[in-house]
């Protein structure tokens, strides 16, 4: 066999996932590194996820990475076994934890919001640079950042002693900014080998964590990160090349389709045509050093959004309208609470 026709020598694939449902999810609490496990709803959600992984190219995910919390670790073991791959293949690294919530932990959401204003609780769950405070001052009197890493309450997995060192470290809150470093390290150390040797990988992870990471692969800005959604159980497909040193990201057949077209890499044409090209190829610009060649430029504007006015990244599995209708479920489920 001829390398060029061996796809594993030339390709590498890299599955990107929220976890489902948490017990946290269900009553719109801020979780943070609670160990909050799925509900039965949550449960569902990754095996569908599953599902739309496996109809990739019939091929065997080598390895996955998921967090040391209970609601991503599960998640990740329900794909195995709707997958039918080797639970082994499973790494746990408390760099996919979801970001630090300090004293906002276990509140209600649109409480906090009644409490402390909309506009607060927006920057403290969407800001770039600010933590959410380790201690709030409330009618009932303070509420303190827990030290989850201090007690045994972890479902599925105990702590490490990184993991303990860095939450105390960072007295219990951190900001977008601080996750996305451990992040950041976290694939430079652990993904990027796997795919340099043309392996298919699979990162199930939490919505903060996904949105530091979707930055990274796909070049967002500051603003743009801000309204990025991630929904839970939407696998996100990008490919790279491996033929160098380094991973290069590439289209997939269906983005250079869409590309040639003017259509998203799900094949819809709802997006802005001057920037569907660039939507339709996933790159990686902090890896490579250097722009994406069908990288837009720095003043190119913001990438193309669906109908729900929710950026699409990468190329989702899921058809844009599926997200549409889970991003709007998701609402509906949490204004149902408040």
């Amino acid at each position: 066999m001829r390398p060029q026709d061996d796809k594993r020598l030339l390709y590498s694939d890299c599955f990107v996932m929220r976890h489902g449902e948490s017990t946290f999810n269900e009553h719109n609490l801020f979780c943070g590194w609670v160990d909050a496990p799925l509900t039965p709803r949550g449960e569902e959600e990754a095996r569908e996820a599953a599902s739309l992984i496996g109809q990739q190219d019939q091929r065997e995910v080598d390895v996955v990475f998921t967090s040391r919390l209970s609601r991503a670790a599960k998640t990740a073991l329900l794909v195995c076994e709707e997958l039918g791959a080797d639970p082994g293949i499973i790494k746990h690294d408390w760099r996919l934890n979801e970001q630090l919530y300090g004293a906002l932990t276990g509140l209600n959401k649109a409480q906090a919001m009644l409490s402390f204003g909309a506009t607060q609780v927006h920057r403290w769950r969407r800001g770039w640079a600010e933590a959410p405070p380790a201690t709030l001052m409330t009618e009932c009197g303070p509420l303190f950042a827990p030290y989850t890493t201090d007690c045994n309450m972890r479902e599925m997995l105990g702590c490490d002693v990184d993991e303990k060192s860095y939450e105390s470290g960072k007295e219990g809150t951190e900001s977008f900014l601080d996750m996305s470093a451990r992040v950041a390290d976290f694939w430079s150390s652990q993904v990027v080998p796997e795919l340099a040797a043309g392996k298919r990988v699979l990162v199930v992870a939490h919505g903060n964590v996904l949105r530091a990471l979707v930055q990274r692969l796909d070049g967002l800005s500051q603003e743009d990160v801000g309204q990025l959604a991630i929904p839970r159980c939407a696998p996100i497909h990008y490919r790279f090349l491996t033929t160098g040193p380094v991973p290069r990201p590439v289209p997939t057949p269906e983005a250079a389709h869409g590309a040639a077209h003017g259509a998203n890499s799900n094949g819809a044409r709802d997006w802005p045509s001057g920037s569907a090209a660039a939507s339709a190829v996933t790159w990686q610009t902090r890896l490579l050093l250097e722009p994406h060649p069908l990288m837009p430029a720095a003043s190119g504007g913001s990438p193309p959004r669906d109908k729900t006015d929710k950026l699409v990244l990468g190329r989702y599995l899921n058809s844009p309208e599926s997200m549409g209708r889970k991003l709007a479920e998701e609402d509906t489920q949490i204004k149902k609470r408040i």
